[in-house]
């Protein structure tokens, strides 16, 4: 559960606004099950903008899940660095949105995109990711299900501290 937006700061992706233009659908979905079975090609956002949609067999939080799923893309930043906010994004980076884990009672990872396009200022103006067993989107970096957290830099939490909402990444 968030409690509440906390800024509108910049945060490497410009805020939307009627000019911003809407998510499109470029890949099918990918169900979990087919006919009551697990879908052996089913592969999610982490998957996809991690793993090249070819999951993450190394990863033991995964071995329930459908082999091209990968359900921690925490393990999946080494050989990536931070980006600060003051540093322009550029094609190719990687973006990871958090929210608050009512059972952890932290901050988790949701979904994982891809930068596919910047503007001139740095700021990615649109990324690409998979919605879990839906299709694959590109999409502003904001314009995301609610499920995945809040379309703000940060957000006060229960604890009442304050998280950021998503934070880029750039291969080494």
């Amino acid at each position: 559960m968030l409690v509440g937006i906390v800024s509108a700061t910049p945060d490497g992706d410009p805020p939307m606004n009627k000019n911003t233009p809407k998510k499109r659908q470029i890949g099918p979905p990918t169900p979990l099950y087919i006919n009551g079975l697990l879908n052996p090609l089913a592969f999610n956002c982490h998957s996809y903008a991690w793993h090249n949609s070819k999951g993450d067999p190394s990863d033991p939080g995964n071995v329930y899940s459908p082999p091209f799923w990968d359900n921690d893309p925490y393990r999946d930043t080494g050989g990536y660095h931070m980006i600060p906010f003051s540093e322009a994004n550029q094609v190719g980076d990687r973006l990871v949105y958090y929210a608050w884990d009512e059972k952890k009672q932290r901050p988790s990872a949701t979904h994982s995109a891809i930068v596919v396009e910047v503007n001139s200022k740095g700021e990615a103006t649109l990324v690409a990711s998979k919605w879990g067993r839906d299709g694959l989107f590109i999409h502003h970096p904001r314009d995301i299900p609610t499920i995945y957290g809040l379309p703000n830099p940060t957000y006060r939490a229960p604890n009442g501290k304050i998280y950021q909402s998503r934070i880029y990444f750039r291969k080494n």
